[in-house]
């Protein structure tokens, strides 16, 4: 009987402490629907508020995107019209200048030309100068040539004539002497005194041969002196004529180079007016462009206009898998909920 009275004792006990977790479990699951119910309604009008604020805001975003792009199409537009002025006006002037660097590589031509051919001329004329000096030279040299004969020829000849007139004085003073032989042989006069006296006139007589052959070669020695100081006058004459006419080519060559420089730089201002063509050409088919790119900048701000709109939709079907997540989570929990009551009812507590 007492192990039976301990035995309800024990079951009295259990059934009580059951009791008491059913009525926590009850107590548990009230709460947790008041805070479901409350999270619920406050989840629901968060998302309401978020939603509204969502859609105001891309409300307000839109117009200003609308606004902003009517203002950059207007800006646009105003700066297309100016770039299509300034680009016109860049076409004129670089047209106006390209005409001038003709004109101007025309003019620089025809002065290259005209310079060319006075150095030209110039260089022929100091050619002739020098085939004419050369040609002066060549005279002076044949006529040192032939005035050296003609002095050896005159030295000769006078040469002669002195002996001639020596022989003259000579056959004088011989006479002289047979007749002062004569006289003495007559008069009675020595032999000495006729010897010595011959003697004296000879030596008279060698001394001025003597004389006269030495002034012969001092009067040769001085004609071919003055026959050098000419040859060399007209060598002198002959090589500055020649370095006058080497520099001469030399400017010419310079003004030959200066030419060929100056036409290349033709040939490049040509290159650079042609290059010039074609950024013109370019700049036209660009203005052509920017003709259609306006059709284009409208087609593209209509394109980021439904972009945004796509955008928005794309924002709300977001919006909406939010709440429909949200709402999952509820139903989750209101089944956890269930779920924890079956197993306090059966006996097994979550």
């Amino acid at each position: 009987e007492e192990s039976r009275m301990r035995e309800e004792e024990s079951r009295m006990r259990e059934e009580e402490s059951r009791m008491r977790e059913e009525q926590l479990c009850t107590q548990v699951e009230a709460q947790l629907c008041a805070q479901l119910e409350e999270s619920n309604t406050s989840m629901e009008s968060i998302l309401r508020e978020r939603m509204l604020l969502v859609a105001s805001q891309l409300q307000e975003k839109y117009e200003d995107e609308q606004q902003v792009l009517k203002e950059a199409i207007r800006r646009r537009d105003n700066d297309l019209k100016e770039q299509k002025g300034l680009y016109e006006e860049r076409v004129q002037r670089a047209e106006q200048e390209l005409a001038d660097t003709r004109a101007r590589a025309s003019a620089m031509e025809r002065e290259m030309e005209a310079e060319f051919k006075a150095t030209k001329k110039a260089v022929e004329e100091e050619h002739t100068k020098l085939r004419e000096a050369e040609e002066t030279i060549w005279e002076l040299r044949e006529a040192a040539r032939e005035s050296k004969a003609d002095e050896r020829v005159l030295a000769l000849f006078t040469r002669n004539q002195s002996l001639e007139i020596r022989i003259e004085h000579l056959e004088t003073d011989l006479k002289r002497a047979n007749a002062d032989l004569e006289a003495a042989l007559g008069g009675g006069e020595g032999l000495d005194s006729i010897l010595r006296r011959q003697l004296v006139v000879q030596q008279e007589a060698q001394g001025t041969v003597q004389t006269q052959l030495i002034e012969a070669k001092a009067a040769l020695q001085k004609l071919a002196s003055d026959g050098r100081d000419a040859a060399k006058a007209a060598t002198e004459e002959a090589r500055r004529l020649t370095a006058k006419i080497e520099k001469m080519e030399l400017e010419a060559w310079e003004r030959e180079r200066e030419l060929v420089s100056n036409q290349q730089e033709t040939h490049l201002l040509r290159q650079h007016n042609e290059q010039a063509a074609e950024k013109l050409q370019a700049l036209q088919v660009k203005l052509d462009a920017a003709g259609r790119g306006d059709a284009e900048e409208v087609a593209k701000a209509k394109r980021q206009v439904t972009r945004m709109l796509a955008a928005q939709t794309e924002l709300q079907q977001e919006h909406a898998l939010e709440v429909k997540e949200l709402r999952d989570k509820i139903m989750k929990l209101q089944q956890a909920v269930a779920v924890s009551k079956i197993g306090a009812q059966g006996g097994r507590p979550v």
